[in-house]
C-alpha cells in the first residue's frame, strides 16, 4: 500500500510540474511518440549501415573487383603475352606450378594453352586455381597481380595444343609468390650491405659472430658517398635469393677466380618506416656470376640458405637456422611485397592525377 501511494503522489508532483511548464499530457505524449519514432529511425539507418559494409567491404588499392578493370588488366596480359603461372589450392599438382600464357578471353572465361609437358586431365574441370601474372607499368618495371578462379573447361586446338578456359575472376589483388616476389629496390630504402665471401663449411655448427669475419669484401652504406672505387648494388631482392652487381673490386674477382662454389655471408639492412629497420645475416649459395669487362662488374646470382640470430649483442657469436626452400626469409618477403604495394598505390595515384588533368583539358 505505501508503495502504491508514493507511486501515486510521484504521479501527481510529474503531471503538476509539467502542467506548470505549459505541457499537457498530450503534448507530452505525442513528443514521446515523436521521439521514439526518430530513434527507430537511427537505429535501423545504423543497422542497414552495418550490413552493407558486411556486404561490401571496403577494399584496398591492392584489391579490384570491378569489373571493367578486371578485363582491363586481362587484355592487357593478352596483349603482352604475360606469362601466368597456376598453382592448385588441392593435391591435383604441387610443386612450382605450371607457366601458361593466355590466348583468348571474352565477358565469362580466360583460356591460357598449357605447355607441352603437361597433360591435362577431365578431374581437373571444376577444382580451383590460384593464378599470378605480372604487367609492365611505367619505367620498364612490372606490377605482379594474383586471382583465384575455377577450370571450366579443357579444350585442344586444331595444331593439338592443349587449352585450360577458367571462370572470370571476381577480383584480381596486388600479389605474387612471395618466395619469388623480386624487387628493385630504390637505393633509398638500403642503408647497408656487407659481403663476404668464404669456403663452403657446415654452418650449423659454426657460431662464429659477424665481429670475427674480418673486413668485408663488398660494402654500400646510404651515407656514403658514391665514388669511382669499388661499389655494391643490389640488383634485385626476393625471400629467397638476391642479384648483386660488384663493381671495381680486384679482391673479390680474384677470390672467384681462384675458388669454386665458395658460400656468401651477407648482413642486409634494409629500412622500413612502419615497422623499424630489418637487419638480416644470411649466408647464400652463389647460382649464377655474370662478368661485364668493360663495365669491370661481376653480378652474383644468390640463393639464400640460412639466417643468423646474434646470441649477443656484442656479436660474438650468432647461430644459424635453414631456410625454408619454398618460402625463404618471411621478413624480406615481407618487406619486398610492402615496397611492390606502395610502388603500385604510387602508380595509381599518379593514374588517378593524369586522367583528371585530361578531363580537365577537355573542351
Amino acid at each position: 500500500m505505501n508503495i502504491q501511494a508514493e507511486l501515486f503522489i510521484f504521479s501527481e508532483e510529474f503531471k503538476r510540474s509539467f502542467a506548470s511548464s505549459g505541457l499537457t499530457p498530450e503534448l507530452l505524449t505525442l513528443i514521446s511518440w515523436v521521439l521514439g519514432i526518430a530513434c527507430g529511425i537511427l537505429v535501423l539507418g545504423m543497422v542497414a549501415q552495418l550490413v552493407w559494409r558486411y556486404r561490401h567491404p571496403k577494399q584496398g588499392h591492392h584489391h579490384m573487383n570491378q569489373p571493367r578493370r578486371i578485363m582491363a588488366l586481362l587484355e592487357q596480359g593478352l596483349t603482352e603475352r604475360s606469362r601466368f603461372e597456376l598453382t592448385f589450392d588441392t593435391e591435383i599438382l604441387q610443386g612450382e606450378g605450371i607457366h601458361s600464357y593466355p590466348v583468348a578471353l571474352n565477358t565469362k572465361e580466360l583460356t591460357l594453352d598449357l605447355p607441352d609437358q603437361v597433360a591435362p586431365k577431365p578431374a581437373w574441370i571444376g577444382r580451383p586455381v590460384t593464378i599470378y601474372f605480372s604487367l609492365m607499368t611505367q619505367g620498364h618495371s612490372r606490377t605482379f597481380y594474383t586471382f583465384q578462379s575455377t577450370i571450366a573447361a579443357i579444350d585442344r586446338d586444331p595444331s593439338g595444343l592443349n587449352l585450360l578456359r577458367i571462370l572470370l575472376p571476381a577480383h584480381i589483388a596486388i600479389g605474387q609468390r612471395r618466395m619469388h616476389f623480386r624487387l628493385a629496390p630504390d637505393k633509398s630504402t638500403i642503408f647497408e650491405v656487407m659481403l663476404w665471401l668464404t669456403p663452403h663449411q657446415p654452418w650449423a655448427k659454426n657460431h662464429t659472430g659477424p665481429t670475427r669475419w674480418g673486413l668485408p669484401m663488398a660494402r654500400h652504406h646510404l651515407m656514403q658517398p658514391e665514388t669511382s672505387s669499388a661499389s655494391l648494388k643490389i640488383v634485385d631482392l626476393s625471400a629467397g635469393g638476391c642479384r648483386i652487381a660488384i663493381a671495381n673490386n680486384p679482391r673479390l674477382n680474384t677470390y672467384l677466380d681462384n675458388n669454386q662454389s665458395p658460400d656468401v655471408l651477407l648482413f642486409l639492412s634494409l629500412l622500413d618506416q612502419e615497422g623499424g629497420n630489418l637487419e638480416i645475416y644470411l649466408v647464400g649459395k652463389i647460382r649464377a656470376v655474370i662478368c661485364d669487362p668493360l663495365e669491370n662488374t661481376r653480378s652474383l646470382g644468390i640463393a639464400f640458405t640460412m639466417t643468423g640470430h646474434l646470441q649477443q649483442p656484442t656479436g660474438h657469436h650468432i647461430t644459424w637456422t635453414p631456410l625454408s626452400k619454398e618460402e625463404g626469409h618471411p621478413e624480406i618477403g615481407n618487406w619486398v611485397f610492402k615496397q611492390h604495394l606502395n610502388l603500385f598505390r604510387q602508380q595509381e595515384k599518379n593514374k588517378k592525377q593524369a586522367d583528371r588533368a585530361a578531363r580537365m583539358t577537355k573542351p
